[in-house]
């Protein structure tokens, strides 16, 4: 049941996200995922974000939550989603739960 609920807090906070790009109607976005989430949810998401945007293109890589955090402090990724507690330190950062 956490998880499932987790699960729908981490798909909200991607549809805040998408909310944010609202106004983008050409660009590309690139976003990484852990696998928990990246598998199931985000593949959703990204399609209802991309049937109301078709000029935007979205990457997702799925990857270990370390290398997500590691991505979006490296610039590699404008979005990262984690399931699991990760070091902060780098990048701005919002808790699902």
């Amino acid at each position: 049941y956490r998880e499932v609920l987790a699960a729908r807090a981490g798909l909200d906070h991607v549809r805040q996200a998408a909310a944010r790009l609202r106004e983008v109607r050409a660009g590309s976005v690139r976003v990484a995922s852990s696998a928990a989430l990246g598998l199931h949810l985000m593949p959703r998401a990204i399609r209802r974000f991309l049937a109301r945007r078709p000029g935007v293109t979205v990457s997702l890589e799925v990857a270990s939550s370390a290398a997500v955090r590691d991505g979006v402090a490296g610039g590699g990724f404008d979005l990262g989603v984690c399931a699991d507690e990760v070091d902060r330190a780098g990048v701005v950062a919002t808790s699902l739960l």
